[in-house]
């Protein structure tokens, strides 16, 4: 009937699929359907958060659009995803509610697996879809849509494959679907069988926080960024730690994203990224946005990177906290002629050595110090020239600015004056934490250790013992409430998650930046559930010390390993060791201290990490961590022995798969690391083991039996 409302559909999806989604928008509405986008529907200044909610909670029918970008992105369209999930909970058992739709060919997640998918890329996949969204119409009694829109001849879509299988309704709740996947097993696609995936626009993080002042700074260095756009630059902001070069670079990232067609790529590195084989994780995302899919042992080399990046328009990519300049070689030689190239470093001679503009950060002026501090405090008028003199005492430096507001910020105002007279009197006299020597090439920083000390001291003693403990993750790494619960002992990541928002509020901590998603107008900064944390460098440093001081390190470090190789563990069993890959910095933390202290645990993360390392092209790596357990376990008992060589073999057996290896001559080298370890695994004393490296040993002996010049029966 003609007044019968149209059936209400909203559209969840990553902002890297924004051009097909709202093409698919465009046909629903056609079709006579009422889709709701978010940049359609949401207005400047409205609460996008609850707008969102109350649009998902008023929609009958939600499609959740899904690619290879999306599958693996972090951010707010995972909290909608969640969110929609529990409202078909909420359904009855058969309702169509939830319709995950594939844009493209990828890798559903592990836990929608149970349930039909939409393919809108094959021919008759749109057809379905209406077709479920009409069944979807019928129980709630909304006007049913009509096949009236053609699909934009620009689209993707997949050429058909014969004997496919036909499939019913999609979506709904998983006791009443039905899973058309074959064997349920992934698989990778290649280019031979399925046209290229196509582009997918990379977008710039959300800022961690909002930034006071830098106008100038920022108006300088975008102009040069703009100025790329037709002729390809490159420029580097240096200076000393905490004066502010992340945050002008999350902001200008932003900021820019809409002048570079094709997209803002950033990547934060920090003082671990000193190895050009960890480059290979990020050309392999890179490549994913050309449209690459992973091959096993097969990463994509810098220039194949480069052409599937060309072609796109301009491309900003931002390099945040640059340590080494050959490590990030491979990525400066990914990029396309067209891509202009952000790098902020402490080191002067990196910026020099990038050959472009430069530009040379120091502390804060006057008027951006007083603003900041305006800002977080929300002064009376009489308290701004006491603030003047905090910001004078503290010498503009913008990370002991932001930590003494969020100190004075709880107190009442009265006592402001006592407790800026106190930091004063601690840069003074340099009397932070007393002599406490920092790890590593950190230095201290006076202005900033007296701002902490004040802090720390007025913390309570299980808070600062927390504080300590961030000590023991690696720097400049982020990690995840489920992570720092581990490390903290606490029973749910929820109660991390609390606590690590109070280290954000004293400015000990912060969220990382959330990847743009479908929605626009996320407030800058984290806090959500399931949002990631980091701390400074300087401040870890700091707590390390710390940490060290009260002879608290090996207790922290060993939690460290632990919660990393629980988390591992439980990533594997799930078949989702991708999410990982974010933390792997912290797993070889874990690692370097554990073959040191502890060489079981260091076993148990080298075998769990292995996956995941093959994965990632990080093969090179598990063979290291394979030979420095075989070292260790000269002088350890026969189990200790056997299952390092069992791992050496693992390692090795992979190597030879590798691009550029001799295969004959690592499957040879992996054959006798197993035969070495049937030295040591028997199987009266070992049979698990025993059989393990029994069963590898015969995978290899059939791999070498296939090579060219051997024996194959006698190999068999």
């Amino acid at each position: 009937m003609a007044d019968t409302p149209p059936l209400k559909v909203f559209l969840c999806h990553a902002s890297e699929d924004k051009p097909i989604v709202r093409e698919l928008y465009d046909r629903l509405r056609a079709d006579g359907f009422d889709p709701w986008l978010d940049s359609e529907a949401l207005l400047p200044g409205q609460d996008w958060d609850l707008e969102i909610q109350k649009a998902m909670r008023a929609s009958e029918a939600v499609i959740v659009c899904f690619s290879s970008v999306s599958v693996s992105k972090e951010g707010y369209v995972q909290k909608e995803i969640k969110y929609a999930q529990e409202i078909q909970q909420e359904k009855p058992e058969g309702t169509i509610f939830f319709i995950p739709l594939l844009l493209e060919e990828c890798e559903m997640p592990f836990s929608l697996r149970g349930i039909h998918w939409g393919h809108y890329y094959e021919p008759d996949g749109y057809e379905k879809l209406v077709q479920s969204l009409n069944v979807r119409a019928g129980q709630v009694k909304a006007r049913e849509g009509t096949m009236r829109s053609q699909r934009h001849p620009s689209a993707k879509q997949k050429t058909p494959q014969t004997g496919s299988t036909s499939s019913t309704n999609i979506g709904g709740n998983a006791s009443q679907s039905v899973v058309v996947a074959g064997n349920g097993n992934t698989f990778n696609v290649n280019y031979g069988a399925f046209p290229a995936p196509g582009w997918h626009r990379p977008a710039a993080p959300r800022p961690s926080k909002a930034m006071i002042g830098r106008a100038d700074e920022f108006q300088t260095i975008a102009a040069w960024l703009k100025s790329g756009r037709s002729a390809a630059i490159t420029a580097a902001v240096h200076g000393t730690p905490g004066v502010g070069k992340t945050l002008l670079a999350e902001h200008l990232a932003a900021a820019l994203d809409g002048d570079f067609p094709g997209g803002v790529i950033y990547e934060p590195l920090g003082s671990t990224f000193r190895d050009p084989q960890l480059a290979t994780p990020l050309l392999e995302k890179w490549a994913s946005f050309g449209g690459w899919i992973r091959q096993e042992n097969r990463p994509p080399a810098p220039e194949e990177v480069r052409a599937l990046l060309s072609g796109h328009g301009a491309l900003l990519v931002v390099l945040d906290d640059v340590w080494d300049l050959d490590a990030i070689q491979p990525l400066r030689q990914a990029l396309p002629r067209e891509a202009c190239l952000l790098v902020t470093t402490r080191k002067q001679s990196i910026a020099r050595a990038l050959g472009g503009e430069t530009y040379p950060l120091d502390v804060l002026s006057d008027a951006d110090a007083l603003n900041l501090l305006r800002a977080r405090l929300n002064p009376a008028e009489a308290d701004l020239p006491l603030l003047a003199d905090l910001a004078k005492a503290l010498g503009n430096h913008a990370l002991a600015l932001e930590i003494a507001a969020a100190s004075l910020a709880p107190r009442p105002r009265g006592r402001w004056s006592s407790a800026v007279e106190e930091i004063a009197r601690r840069v003074r006299a340099g009397s932070g934490f007393g002599n406490l020597p920092l790890p590593g090439e950190e230095e201290g920083e006076s202005r900033v250790e007296a701002a902490l000390a004040y802090s720390y001291e007025d913390l309570t003693p299980d808070l600062r013992r927390r504080f300590r403990f961030l000590g023991a993750f690696a720097p400049d790494a982020e990690f995840s409430p489920a992570a720092a619960a581990g490390v903290w002992e606490l029973e749910t990541p929820e109660a991390a998650e609390d606590l690590l928002a109070a280290f954000v509020e004293r400015g000990l901590a912060t969220f990382t930046p959330a990847p743009i998603s479908s929605s626009k107008g996320t407030p800058e900064g984290g806090g959500e559930k399931g949002a990631r944390a980091r701390q400074h460098t300087l401040l870890r440093a700091y707590a390390l010390a710390l940490l060290r001081r009260a002879n608290e390190e090996e207790t922290a470090r060993h939690l460290h390993a632990r919660t990393y190789l629980a988390l591992m563990q439980e990533a594997n069993d799930r078949q989702v060791d991708y999410r990982l890959l974010p933390e792997y910095p912290q797993l070889r933390h874990a690692f370097e201290w554990a073959i040191e202290h502890d060489l079981a645990l260091a076993q148990a993360l080298a075998g769990n990490t292995a996956d995941l390392q093959a994965a990632f092209s990080l093969v090179r790596e598990s063979h290291s961590w394979a030979s420095q357990l075989v070292e260790k376990s000269k002088d350890r008992d026969d189990e200790a022995k056997g299952a390092a060589l069992g791992t050496l073999g693992n390692a090795l057996g992979r190597m030879a798969n590798l691009p550029g290896e001799d295969r004959r001559l690592r499957l040879r080298e992996a054959l006798a690391a197993y035969e070495e370890a049937l030295r040591f695994y028997r199987p009266e004393t070992a049979p698990l083991g025993y059989a393990t490296t029994q069963n590898n040993r015969g995978a290899v002996l059939r791999d070498l039996a296939d090579l060219p010049g051997e024996d194959r029966r006698l190999r068999l």
